[in-house]
């Protein structure tokens, strides 16, 4: 008889963490929960996929904006790498 292996993909309702969650304690008040959970949601990326998912964008707009997204990242890290041993002029 051969052994049933488990899923390795399990279900979020089947894991028992469906959802973000923040449990209150006694001394928690209600507005550092609620900061804990926009925290838990922005850093879950939640918004970011329900955001793309609205509408839909044709592949080549998808191309435009991760290249533009990327200029913008080179040009800061060039900022930040090669002016910063040289002083500011006025």
């Amino acid at each position: 008889m051969a052994i049933i292996e488990k899923k390795k993909y399990m279900k979020a309702w089947e894991k028992n963490t469906f959802g973000l969650k923040v449990v209150l304690d006694d001394k928690m008040f209600f507005d550092k929960a609620l900061r804990i959970f926009k925290r838990k949601v922005d850093n879950s990326g939640l918004l970011r996929e329900l955001k793309e998912r609205g509408e839909y964008s044709k592949p080549s707009e998808k191309r435009k904006l991760a290249k533009g997204r990327a200029k913008k990242r080179w040009a800061k890290k060039f900022e930040q790498t090669h002016l910063a041993g040289r002083a500011k002029k006025y």
